[in-house]
């Protein structure tokens, strides 16, 4: 009973985050040690979320996956797939933010919808599926477009260079101006949904997807105990 209750206490999520923040933690403290200049400043801190907001949206769905017990290896391909295919819809000469993420979700959705099908209703392995749709968006990628392409669409232009000053927060420089902290809005997304996924997770029906393992000890402690 002990050794049972000892595994599931290793394999709480809760705890698993806080070794996840452990080392994002004695990793900054490393950087900080080792190049001071540059890690101590504010504005380096937030483009780590700037810079990696899109990777931080991408494995927050894959989290959700995962803690399901399945995987998707798709991920990728299906996000290069949706990115060439609103850069291609909007240098087309529609010009329409709004269009191309429809177009985007549209993408996504089919992808989701059409491999939750495979392996919800025809019972086949999540890695099979997720690998066949990785070569699909990886060769509907190649046709499409093949070559780098650059959009100059200026309502994308702006809305790709927009930022959120925060004038009291900064740093100055080697010359002894004071730059403002700029903030991505993307950086602001991906927190929010950080936020709204831990939410979820504890606090709605979506917790019970987390919760396999837990039900299974308890299950063989009521066994063992009759």
């Amino acid at each position: 009973m002990n050794t049972t209750m000892r595994k599931e206490t290793i394999s709480n999520s809760n705890l698993l985050f806080a070794i996840a923040a452990a080392i994002f933690v004695l990793m900054y403290a490393f950087a900080i040690l080792r190049y001071p200049g540059s890690f101590l400043q504010y504005q380096t801190f937030f483009d780590l979320f700037s810079l990696n907001a899109p990777l931080i949206i991408i494995t927050l769905g894959l989290s959700i996956v995962m803690i399901g017990g399945g995987i998707d290896i798709s991920v990728g391909a299906v996000t290069g797939l949706v990115t060439m295919c609103c850069a291609v819809f909007l240098e087309s000469g529609t010009r329409s933010i709004g269009s191309s993420m429809l177009l985007a979700l549209g993408i996504g959705l089919a992808f989701g919808l059409l491999q939750g099908f495979l392996i919800a209703y025809l019972e086949i392995q999540p890695f099979i599926i997720t690998l066949a749709g990785m070569f699909l968006a990886n060769g509907l990628l190649t046709t499409i477009h093949k070559d780098p392409l650059n959009v100059t669409v200026p309502d994308f232009v702006r809305l790709r260079d927009l930022e959120i000053v925060i004038p009291w927060l900064g740093t100055t420089n080697r010359l002894g101006n004071f730059i403002p902290l700029a903030i991505k809005p993307g950086a602001v997304v991906a927190v929010t949904l950080v936020v709204l996924l831990v939410v979820l997770m504890h606090w709605s029906r979506l917790d019970a997807i987390s919760m396999p393992s837990e039900a299974i000890i308890r299950a063989r402690l009521c066994s063992a105990s009759t």
